[in-house]
């Protein structure tokens, strides 16, 4: 899948570890917040990262949300919801 591809409206599955969570503190004493449902993700660069709340997303290309946390037990998987794209 391209997200180049991709219009708003459409949705992909993809893994926890596609998704760069939001972390913070540095060294041993870091923690890094869980994605949840209705979160939003953003592409910044090649990555697809978790947005941290009140992050300004007007000038973002990629915009999606998280609609549905998938657990499994070979892993935790996302449904994304295409919000803005181009």
């Amino acid at each position: 899948m391209r997200v180049y591809a991709l219009t708003a409206g459409d949705r992909f599955t993809i893994s926890e570890n596609g998704i760069d969570k939001i972390t913070s503190g540095e060294g041993t004493s870091a923690t890094t917040t869980a994605l949840a449902k209705g979160q939003l993700v953003l592409v910044d660069g090649y990555d697809l990262v978790a947005a941290a709340a009140g992050t300004n997303v007007s000038s973002k290309a990629f915009v999606g949300e998280i609609i549905e946390v998938i657990n499994r037990t070979n892993g935790k998987f996302y449904k994304v919801l295409v919000r803005k794209n181009g």
